[in-house]
Formats: structure tokens, sequence, C-alpha cells
């Protein structure tokens, strides 16, 4: 399957419609990511999970048309976990944690 946010291919198994991802799946990308979640029309939409090749929890929580948008927890590289809530792939509010 051909996906829009590597602009490579990239593995899906999950539930489809039209021949592209549609209800819940999980993609696993050239890179080693991966997000299991929700999808609508071939894009990330509802909630899912984004982790990283090294298994690292990049984002989960919301997401509509295939960017963060509702509340979800980002953690960064460098520990520092957010909980926020974000308007299309934009921080609205919330507070950072630092461990």
């Amino acid at each position: 399957i051909r996906d829009r946010y590597m602009g490579t291919e990239a593995s899906y198994s999950g539930s489809m419609k039209g021949g592209v991802a549609h209800g819940k799946g999980t993609m696993k990308y050239t890179n080693g990511d991966v997000y299991v979640g929700e999808w609508f029309a071939g894009r990330r939409c509802g909630y899912g999970v984004l982790t990283r090749a090294d298994g690292m929890t990049i984002y989960e929580g919301e997401w509509s048309d295939d960017v963060y948008h509702g509340y979800g927890h980002l953690r960064f590289h460098n520990g520092v976990d957010s909980f926020e809530s974000f308007s299309l792939n934009a921080h609205d509010i919330g507070c950072l944690l630092y461990t």
C-alpha cells in the first residue's frame, strides 16, 4: 500500500474500504515506525498510537486527517512528556512533565 505519511510503500494490515485503510488497522512504515489505530479513507483519524522503530512511543491520542488533533500524549527524545490538546498538529494547551 502506498502511504501518504512517508510517501513510500508501507505494510498495512486491517480493515479496508475502496482499496485504502478504513476502520482499525496497523501500518508499518519503511523507516520502522508503526501506527496502530483508527483510519478513515486512508488517513489516520480517531484514536491511535505512533511508535518509533526503537519502541519509544512518539504520540498516543486523537488524530484527524493524518495529524495530531484533540487530546494526546507526546513523548520527546529527552524524556519530557507532554499531555496536550492539539488543533491540527499545533499545540493548544497542555502541561509538560520532566522525568
